[in-house]
């Protein structure tokens, strides 16, 4: 599609701009946790929050506001709506499997493109189809929106280095892996992990290892521990097995064994 210059904006459209910054930082968190290998129900749960708080209201708004300004043929307008349509689906797959990173990157992709194209194409158009007196009438109408919502969002994975995480203790680590969205807890079999509040064993070809972290007391051996952070695609679990050192006995698999080493 061909770019055209952009008119000067008046201000009923500065403000769905602005709400665009917002929505082009959102993309910016999104790749940045897919390409540090974040957790996608982390990066998931981001973009929910993102989509229910802020970026729905400004969907509605422009559908409301803006996009009924132009005839239902108007083949930018069906352009626009379709975009919206598609990106909704997308929040909703996330809803229900927060894991899909291809989902994630389609979201990503779709609305930066959605985003350069209102600016560049249908906003300039918008603005030559309306009034001054309609464009001034949206701007009497509409809210400033202070992100708050996105403001507050704790969990700045984003930030994160590559480097793994070091605790000073054991209730250190648990807390902050449950938060991460490792929430639930194995026990060890002969043969698997076993989570009991899902009724799941997990063979050793069936998880992953993704962090370990080891904790040592000097003065009471007894007190010494490992924590495994588990990750399953195949069940779409998260969790922790918390175990003393000597987990290597002859009570599990061999097979088992050499995963937890």
């Amino acid at each position: 599609m061909e770019t055209t210059k952009p008119l000067k904006r008046s201000p009923s459209i500065i403000a769905f701009s602005r709400d665009h910054h917002f929505a082009l930082l959102a993309v910016w968190k999104i790749r940045t946790g897919l390409k540090k290998q974040i957790s996608p129900e982390r990066i998931s749960k981001y973009a929910l929050h993102y989509f229910e708080n802020e970026l729905q209201s400004h969907f509605k708004e422009e559908e409301l506001f803006l996009f009924s300004k132009l005839p239902a043929n108007d083949a930018l307008r069906i352009e626009a709506e379709s975009d919206h349509l598609h990106i909704k689906k997308i929040m909703d797959s996330l809803a229900h499997h927060a894991a899909d990173i291809s989902a994630l990157t389609n979201l990503a992709d779709l609305l930066e493109k959605h985003i350069r194209f209102e600016e560049r194409n249908l906003f300039n158009h918008i603005q030559k189809q309306i009034t001054e007196a309609e464009l001034s009438s949206i701007a009497s109408q509409i809210k400033e929106r202070g992100h708050e919502a996105e403001n507050a969002w704790e969990d700045a994975f984003w930030k994160e280095t590559n480097e793994p995480k070091i605790y000073a203790t054991v209730l250190e680590a648990l807390t902050d892996l449950n938060k991460r969205g490792y929430t639930y807890d194995f026990n060890l079999q002969q043969d698997c992990v076993y989570c009991h509040d899902k009724k799941i064993s997990l063979r050793p070809n069936e998880f992953h290892i993704v962090e370990t972290h080891r904790f040592e007391a000097m003065s009471d051996p007894s007190e010494n521990a490992v924590i495994y952070v588990i990750e399953s695609p195949v069940h779409e679990i998260k969790g922790v097995l918390l175990n003393a050192y000597g987990v290597y006995s002859d009570s599990i698999s061999s097979e088992l064994i050499a995963k937890l080493k």
